[in-house]
């Protein structure tokens, strides 16, 4: 059976899902183009990889659940000490005792175990989570994801109901440029799990990893990072009472994530108009930030050598 990180993918889904055509890779690229956001958009994490910019509407979400966390946790430290929010942790790979800070007592939990729909011991579903931990009762959960793939059958597999609850979802996707690239994966995957999200969410903010750098699919034209963050806030949360924010690509919050890599930024074609000033000087600020970098560590191997 082929897969796309679990999702099958063997059997064409219809007439028609041999290809990929213009109009429809359009459609489901307009759904991670960025948004105007009802409210500022804010850094949680500090300014390191694992933070993530969302938008400052964090007042009255209970909890948050945070599959893949690694042994890093400064995402959900700043949600439990400033924004009083409960985080529920899960991750097989590491344990409690491994993480970076302690865990916050009453406002933070961790639980070996993957974010997964197999229903094996070591591994939780979103729907479990709600029910296990008594979240049901709660409407405005926040969502941040970042599971090396596994996130397609999560989010395919969680019902419209449950994904609702949850006011914000921050998602890093893998292989964004394949789905864009093989018609199976992109008709049978990223197509429906997309417009899943495009039932009750928003995107706000589009950010690209600069681990693995872009790919042009051919169904596009447009450079499509392999790897991308997205923040999304549900529908209800637009309003037309609220100020939207301008689009800015890059953000001037945003960081890279990878300092030894080369910057990486969403082009124009993400955009529906020209980049602000933020966004200009952000740019310049990166690849300035990446060779001060650059020539200070080969300063430093220079001098290491010689001692």
């Amino acid at each position: 059976m082929a897969t796309f990180f679990g999702c099958d993918i063997t059997e064409s889904a219809g007439a028609g899902n041999d290809v990929i055509s213009l109009n429809s890779a359009l459609e489901i690229f307009r759904i991670i183009m960025p948004k105007q956001s009802p409210y500022p958009l804010i850094r949680v994490g500090g300014s390191r990889d694992g933070s993530y910019l969302v938008p400052n509407d964090l007042s009255g979400i209970g909890y948050c659940l945070s599959p893949g966390v690694n042994n890093f946790k400064h995402f959900e430290d700043e949600l439990s000490s400033r924004f009083d929010i409960t985080c529920d942790m899960y991750d097989a790979s590491s344990d409690a005792d491994k993480l970076s800070t302690p865990l916050i007592l009453g406002k933070q939990t961790f639980e070996k175990k993957w974010l997964d729909i197999d229903g094996k011991a070591n591994s939780i579903s979103i729907k479990q989570w709600l029910a296990e931990k008594s979240r049901k009762d709660c409407r405005d959960c926040l969502l941040q994801i970042d599971i090396e793939g596994a996130e397609y059958r999560n989010l395919l597999h969680t019902s419209s109901e449950d994904l609702a609850r949850f006011r914000i979802i921050v998602i890093e996707l893998h292989k964004l440029a394949v789905g864009f690239t093989r018609p199976k994966v992109f008709n049978r995957v990223m197509k429906p799990f997309l417009k899943k999200l495009d039932e009750h969410f928003i995107c706000v903010h589009s950010h690209p990893n600069n681990v693995l750098g872009n790919y042009v699919p051919p169904s596009l034209n447009v450079a499509v990072p392999r790897i991308l963050e997205l923040t999304f806030l549900r529908k209800d949360r637009f309003n037309e009472s609220n100020r939207y924010q301008h689009v800015s690509l890059p953000h001037p919050l945003d960081i890279s994530n990878v300092p030894d890599n080369p910057p990486l930024h969403l082009s124009s074609a993400w955009m529906n108009g020209p980049r602000n000033v933020e966004s200009r000087t952000r740019i310049a600020k990166d690849w300035l930030n990446y060779y001060k970098y650059r020539i200070t560590r080969k300063t430093r191997s220079l001098v290491n050598n010689w001692s």
